[in-house]
């Protein structure tokens, strides 16, 4: 226990890293600065504090909670447990996800030339339900240079996921290749995620990794299929985005900020009316009543102070032009909600035309607390996308398409089988069997 000047109390863990040289200890605080928190990254390892290289000594922010190692072990009977294998199997899958992001990430920032090494469960901190972020690398010293794509890959395969599996099999069969692949493409973006895949079918065929890689079931074939899936389907890294109505409770909003950040959510939406929910694009409108401007700004402060992280937005969704009333209300509630704290405006209209969320556009961007827009083209559905772009719009929502086109296509279905009597007549127009249970891991 180390007592500060003003008096404050901290632990202090010291690790003792003996036998490091001058060159070593150097190339460690610089992978310990590039690791931690930047301006567009998220951090890997602790935040670095200082450095006294008279007395070969370094500070770092202490990574709180255990390592996925000592989770496992503490958790071995419940993982052996029949009756909870899904639930081991799917946190287990979240684990393989978040560990291999963070050690490609790590590859990644040092321009593909260290690896953490072995790529272990007890040098990772992982948050139980973040799928989002907050994975930490507790040691950076056991890297190694990475000389062979093929065996950087091998290592990731055996060393983090077969060789945890062989000591909890109750976690067996929920990781493969793609897995790796997809985690790989997400940590070092798509465009550099396609590169070095490409590269890895070459690295695949040298003599030295031939046969090893074949053993493991990492072919040429395999990341082929991968990436003309990329091609066919492409690559989902949209952020989610939660509707929260309006909110709740005041009281209540930052328990619900932290569920969502832990569960990976991007931005959350609020709209600015009171009482029981009511669709906006119902014609009556008569008994919904908007909520005090001031009273909501609160709400927006809240969640701003609740948050982790800024990379989580809050949109504020102003709803005067559903409830009829003019462009200065909803200009004024706006400018209120930006100086909340705002990073975004929805600005709702039933309009047939984007003539009215395009005029609140055009005033709004005068003024000096002006923040991004976002629509909802539901009534509005001619406007193109550009249109709404010049406008000063950055999200389009589409917010009931692919219901609206299910529907119809489960009554087409429904009606030929009462038809008929059966379903032979409509199973060419629907999406075979097999490709639906695949979809599933079974083996």
């Amino acid at each position: 226990m180390v007592k500060t000047r003003n008096f404050g109390n901290h632990n202090l863990v010291l690790k003792l890293n003996e036998g490091w040289d001058g060159d070593f200890m150097d190339a460690e605080i610089k992978l310990l600065i590039k690791m931690g928190s930047g301006l567009n990254d998220q951090p890997l390892v602790g935040n670095f504090g200082g450095y006294w290289p008279e007395h070969n000594l370094y500070s770092e922010s202490y990574n709180r909670g255990e390592s996925l190692d000592k989770y496992l072990r503490r958790n071995e009977n419940d993982i052996r447990d029949k009756s909870k294998v899904d639930r081991w199997q799917m946190r287990w899958l979240h684990f393989i996800w978040s560990g291999l992001q963070a050690y490609q990430e790590f590859w990644f920032r040092t321009n593909y030339e260290f690896a953490i090494y072995p790529p272990s469960p007890s040098n990772l901190i992982i948050p139980q339900h973040d799928y989002k972020a907050g994975t930490r690398i507790i040691s950076l010293s056991g890297r190694k240079v990475v000389d062979s794509l093929a065996e950087h890959f091998i290592s990731l395969y055996t060393e983090y996921i077969v060789d945890t599996e062989k000591k909890f099999p109750g976690l067996n069969h929920m990781s493969d290749w793609e897995v790796i692949f997809t985690a790989t493409v997400q940590a070092l973006r798509v465009k550099n995620g396609r590169i070095i895949l490409e590269n890895l079918k070459q690295s695949i065929n040298s003599p030295s990794s031939k046969k090893r890689c074949q053993s493991v079931g990492l072919t040429i074939e395999r990341i082929e299929k991968f990436l003309s899936d990329i091609d066919k389907f492409g690559v989902l890294t949209k952020p989610v985005v939660f509707d929260a109505d309006n909110g709740g409770q005041i009281e209540h909003i930052s328990y619900l900020i932290r569920s969502l950040e832990r569960s990976g959510v991007s931005a959350i939406i609020i709209e600015d009316k009171v009482g029981l929910k009511k669709n906006s694009l119902f014609k009556n409108q008569k008994n919904t009543k908007q909520d005090d401007p001031k009273t909501f700004a609160k709400k927006i402060k809240k969640i701003c102070e609740s948050r982790n992280s800024k990379d989580f937005l809050a949109i504020a969704r102003i709803e005067s032009f559903i409830v009829g009333k003019n462009l200065n209300d909803a200009l004024k509630r706006a400018e209120i909600y930006s100086k909340a704290g705002a990073d975004a405006i929805l600005i709702h209209s039933k309009n047939k035309t984007p003539q009215e969320i395009f005029s609140f556009a055009r005033n709004f961007k005068k003024s000096k607390y002006f923040i991004p827009l976002v629509a909802v083209p539901s009534t509005y559905s001619r406007v193109y996308e550009q249109d709404l772009i010049k406008n000063g719009f950055k999200i389009v929502i589409y917010a009931n398409h692919l219901l609206r086109a299910a529907y119809p296509a489960m009554e087409i279905v429904a009606k030929k089988i009462l038809q008929h009597e059966r379903s032979f007549e409509i199973e060419k127009k629907i999406i075979p069997i097999n490709t639906i249970i695949n979809l599933v891991k079974n083996d």
